[in-house]
């Protein structure tokens, strides 16, 4: 008797152990995004883990600079289609943007504010560093986005 007790304790400990498990944050490396000079070109990339599920999914989105991307929280799919991507407020300037990234089964929400500005110096913007590129910015490391 002594035994079974035992036993449903270790059940229900380890239960109540694996509900508590802690949630990682997502990470989005290798991003970048770029405005072209000499086309009326914006482009954001990068590449989206979550290391609770250890599903990795690589992410792009192109559009025409001379209107801006509409506000949505995750309109476009990424590559492998487990995970979507939005920008909170629209964006019509690739140094400051909000990203929603959501996976697709539902089980990772959050966001980011990326920026160049004094707050946040691990976004780095460099103008004309090439011929035909306005402006490219690159996150420095792995940006961290906390989960819901």
């Amino acid at each position: 008797m002594k035994l079974f007790a035992a036993l449903q304790f270790l059940a229900v400990t380890k239960a109540l152990a694996s509900s508590l498990k802690r949630t990682q944050a997502l990470e989005i490396s290798d991003l970048s995004a770029n405005h072209y000079s000499n086309v009326t070109l914006g482009t954001l990339q990068f590449t989206i883990h979550d290391p609770n599920t250890d599903i990795t999914d690589d992410c792009n989105v192109s559009w025409n600079t001379s209107s801006v991307i509409q506000p949505g929280l995750a309109l476009h799919k990424c590559q492998h289609r487990h995970f979507e991507f939005g920008f909170r407020y629209g964006i019509s300037d690739i140094e400051f943007f909000a990203l929603v990234l959501q996976q697709l089964n539902g089980t990772a929400l959050g966001y980011s504010v990326v920026t160049a500005y004094r707050t946040n110096p691990r976004w780095i913007c460099v103008q004309g560093s090439e011929e035909g590129l306005q402006e490219r910015c690159v996150w420095s490391g792995t940006l961290k986005v906390e989960v819901d």
